[in-house]
């Protein structure tokens, strides 16, 4: 299976996603998934960008 990259475009779009509900931590990247935590709990978040078929 070819790896996915993520386009700047959408990093972006999901950071703001991320950030506005309360993820404020980049953790980096895991593969193709982009990690986020949050200052206020131990919870962590992956977001990637979706392709369809």
């Amino acid at each position: 299976m070819t790896p996915l990259t993520i386009t700047a475009v959408n990093i972006a779009r999901l950071s703001k996603a991320a950030t506005d509900n309360g993820f404020d931590l980049g953790l980096g990247r895991e593969n193709d998934w982009l990690v986020f935590g949050s200052s206020q709990t131990k919870m962590r978040i992956c977001a990637a960008e979706g392709r369809g078929s």
